[in-house]
């Protein structure tokens, strides 16, 4: 039984929270991501954040959504969602944008572990790779 709330529990209780979670999602139709949570030594508040499926079995999270709608707008068409990008040696999938982050508003995943990035806009369209590469 945990005495206290540290940074390594916390994401312990996280993981398991989401993966139980995973069922309840599953069942629905939905996808289940963890988000942000705060702690302090006797409590912790853990955010989850549950997604429309689409049929081609795209997480349709509220990033996805706004880089469709809101796309032209930083250069790009509302199709180059899920197109890929080489950045210093590494391929990264874009996921979405955070209309508001001024500064860096894309969201990828770096294809070899998943982990999220940001990324200006500028220039950015232009490298795409084709859906193939």
């Amino acid at each position: 039984m945990e005495t206290q709330f540290t940074r390594d529990t916390v994401r312990r209780i996280q993981q398991e929270a989401a993966a139980a979670l995973q069922e309840v999602a599953k069942r629905h139709g939905l996808a289940v991501a963890a988000g942000r949570g705060k702690f302090d030594q006797t409590n912790a508040s853990l955010c989850f954040e549950f997604s429309r499926v689409a049929p081609t079995g795209a997480v349709e999270t509220r990033e996805a959504v706004a880089f469709r709608r809101e796309a032209f707008m930083f250069g790009f068409q509302p199709t180059d969602l899920g197109r890929t990008f080489r950045q210093n040696g590494d391929r990264f999938r874009i996921t979405g944008l955070n209309t508001n982050a001024r500064r860096m508003p894309i969201q990828a995943d770096r294809l070899s572990d998943g982990k999220r990035f940001k990324f200006s806009a500028d220039g950015l369209a232009a490298r795409l790779e084709d859906n193939n590469g």
